[in-house]
C-alpha cells in the first residue's frame, strides 16, 4: 500500500515501524519512505506492507495510522483524560479521586502516563471540569474509560 504524507509527518517515520489500518486493525510494517518529497503535492510517498490476508481491494482509499516513537508496555490514556497535569480515576464505589500523573510521549488523542496510574484503572474522560474530589460518577461506556497499556 502507498501512502502519502506530509514532509514534517514523513520526518518521524522509519522503515519497519508498525502501521494499522483505521477500520479493520490490520497490521503491516513501513517498507519504504520516498527521499524527496513530490514537487507538485509536496507530499512524501512512504510504502507500507500488509499480509496479503487482511482483505485489501487495490485501489481503494483507507486511513492508516503508523506508530511513530511508539513504546511497548506503556499506560495510555485519552489525551482529554489530563487536566492540569492529573487525571480522575474513579474507584471501587463510582467516586472519583484527583491523582497527579506524569506523562511521556503523546499522540494526536492519547497520551502515555509515566507514573501515578497503573493498567486497567478507569479515568474520567468527559466532564472532569466539573468534579470535586469524592464525587459520585456513573460510568457511560466502561471501555472507553478504561486506560490501556500497549
Amino acid at each position: 500500500m502507498y501512502l502519502r504524507v506530509g514532509a514534517a509527518e514523513a520526518a518521524d517515520i522509519r522503515e519497519g515501524q508498525t502501521a494499522r489500518l483505521a477500520t479493520g486493525g490490520a497490521t503491516g510494517r513501513v517498507r519504504r519512505i520516498a527521499l524527496q518529497a513530490d514537487p507538485t503535492t509536496r507530499l512524501v510517498e512512504v510504502e507500507v506492507g500488509f499480509p496479503p490476508t487482511d482483505g485489501l481491494i487495490p485501489g481503494t482509499l483507507a486511513t492508516v495510522r503508523i506508530e511513530v516513537d511508539a513504546r511497548e508496555n506503556t499506560v495510555q490514556v485519552p489525551r482529554v483524560a489530563v487536566r492540569d497535569g492529573s487525571v480522575w480515576v474513579v474507584q471501587e464505589d463510582g467516586r472519583v479521586t484527583r491523582r497527579p500523573v506524569q506523562v511521556g510521549l503523546e499522540a494526536r488523542d492519547r497520551v502515555e502516563v509515566l507514573s501515578g496510574l497503573q493498567p486497567r484503572e478507569r479515568v474520567v474522560v468527559e466532564g472532569g471540569s466539573l468534579l470535586n474530589e469524592g464525587a459520585q460518577v456513573r460510568i457511560v461506556n466502561n471501555t472507553a474509560a478504561v486506560n490501556r497499556d500497549v
